[in-house]
């Protein structure tokens, strides 16, 4: 869904990356076909799990990637290559049609060299409206009526 968006919006599929195997892992290491080479320090790791999109767009071969992020799966290689990797709220952007790891901690990420651009991005994306459940915090507010 979020890909089709994109694409109906002007951008252009350039193709995949190289990740961690199973989309598992923090070091970005694939021992099949090969760790990408971290662009900005190259004897450092680039990161996992989704390695390649960082390293893709820290060398400039494309404005954008998007990914899930679990648990920093883009947010980490975004940092270990030096762009930004900006995960909204959950439940911001659908993930329909993604293969889940966990459907409670799962978003749809912008990998990109500059903040704008992730904006810019997300404003082509099906937004969602968030629905938030009660916080610990606002408990006075249920029990407001019993006093």
């Amino acid at each position: 869904m979020v890909v089709t968006a994109l694409l109906v919006n002007g951008a252009t599929c350039v193709g995949n990356t190289i990740m961690d195997e199973f989309g598992l892992g923090v070091t970005g290491e694939n021992l099949h076909y090969g760790t990408p080479t971290n662009p900005k320090v190259p004897s450092h790791i680039p990161g996992g799990s989704s390695s390649g999109s960082a390293v893709v767009v820290a060398v400039e071969l494309v404005d954008f990637a998007i990914g899930t992020d679990t648990t920093g799966c883009n947010r980490v290689p975004a940092a270990c290559c030096g762009v930004l990797g900006f995960r909204p709220s959950h439940g911001a952007i659908s993930t329909i049609g993604i293969l889940p790891v966990s459907q409670r901690l799962d978003s749809i990420v912008v990998v990109s060299p500059r903040w704008l651009i992730s904006v810019l991005v997300h404003q082509q994306m099906p937004i969602r409206k968030i629905r938030t459940g009660p916080r610990a915090w606002m408990f006075s507010t249920w029990f407001s009526s019993l006093s």
